[in-house]
């Protein structure tokens, strides 16, 4: 048992030094023109890294060669924006569990099943946020190939 921390550092080396490319740049130099790559907070276009923008503005303005990415684009800003609404409900109903006195449980309960409720949206629709964009980007990129 002592030896696994050992084994998991090597095996971690491993994979950082031989798995990895020496170059990091260098899948980019493949990208097509003007496909886009999306990540989270970012995108490549043209081999450089943008960032998505406050509220997706510069994502947005890419989505607005093709009608149809467009169309699915207002589906996950649709989804953003009520993931971050459920988000700050369970923000809230998180603080206000965190401070009602504990030892009376049928308050306790009133405000736990609804954060545990909130919490579920929340997630359902962070994912389906990344879902539709991912959606959208591979649409607008397969309408710029045409």
């Amino acid at each position: 048992m002592k030896c696994l921390p050992l084994s998991l550092l090597l095996f971690f080396l491993f994979n950082l030094l031989f798995c990895l490319p020496a170059n990091a740049q260098s899948g980019i130099d493949s990208f097509e023109k003007d496909a886009i790559y999306w990540h989270l907070y970012h995108y490549y276009k043209n081999g450089e890294l943008k960032r998505n923008g406050f509220m997706w503005k510069n994502l947005k303005k890419e989505m607005e060669v093709s009608p149809n990415a467009v169309i699915e684009f207002k589906k996950a800003e649709r989804n953003r924006n009520l993931f971050l609404l459920s988000g700050l409900a369970t923000s809230g109903l998180a603080i206000w569990f965190w401070n009602i006195d504990r030892q009376d449980k049928k308050k306790s309960n009133a405000v736990l099943y609804p954060l545990l409720g909130a919490d579920v949206f929340t997630v359902y629709f962070g994912i389906n946020t990344i879902k539709k964009t991912k959606k959208a980007v591979r649409i607008r990129n397969r309408d710029i190939k045409k």
